[in-house]
C-alpha cells in the first residue's frame, strides 16, 4: 500500500470514527447498541421496543445503520468517506509543506546556517553544526505542527 493510499483510508477510518462519536454524543445508536429512545413522554424504551429497533421491526428516531465498525460499514459508504478523503487531503498536505518551507526558510532558520558555515571554518567541524542546525528546524516543524493541532481543537 502507498503512503497517499494509506494516508487516504487513515483519514477516511477517522472520519467515520468521528462522525459516529458525534451521533452518539447527540443520543444515536447503531444497530449493536441499546436503544434508549423515549417512546412515551418522559418513559425509557420498554424491552420489546428496544428488541423491535434492534431487529428493524420498528425502529426508532434515534437509530442510524452506519454507527457500526469501518470493516462492517457497507462498501458504498466507505466509497464516501474515501472520496472525501481524497478531496481535502491534497489541500491539507499542500498547507503543511508550505508551512515547513516557511518555517525551514525564516530568519531563524537563515542564521542557524550562517552559523554553522562560520563554526565550520573556526573548528572545522561543519557535520556537528548541520546536525544541530537539522535538529532545530525539526523542533520548529513540530512547534508548528502542535500550534496547528491546538488551533484546530479551539474552533
Amino acid at each position: 500500500m502507498s503512503v497517499a493510499t494509506d494516508l487516504t483510508t487513515k483519514t477516511a477510518q477517522s472520519l467515520h470514527a468521528e462522525w459516529c462519536r458525534q451521533m452518539r454524543e447527540k443520543g444515536f445508536h447503531g444497530p449493536v447498541e441499546a436503544c434508549t429512545e423515549s417512546w412515551l413522554s418522559g418513559e425509557v424504551a420498554t424491552q420489546s421496543a428496544r428488541e423491535d429497533c434492534k431487529s428493524g421491526f420498528d425502529r426508532c428516531r434515534r437509530f442510524h445503520a452506519d454507527l457500526i465498525p469501518w470493516p462492517d460499514l457497507p462498501e458504498s459508504r466507505r466509497q464516501e468517506y474515501l472520496v472525501t478523503a481524497k478531496v481535502v487531503l491534497p489541500e491539507i498536505v499542500g498547507e503543511v509543506f508550505s508551512e515547513c518551507a516557511r518555517v525551514l526558510t525564516s530568519e531563524q532558520v537563515e542564521a542557524e546556517v550562517k552559523y554553522v558555515e562560520a563554526s565550520a571554518i573556526v573548528d572545522g567541524n561543519y557535520e556537528h553544526g548541520l546536525v544541530v542546525a537539522l535538529a532545530r528546524a525539526i523542533k520548529a516543524i513540530r512547534d508548528l505542527r502542535d500550534r496547528c493541532l491546538e488551533e484546530l481543537k479551539d474552533e
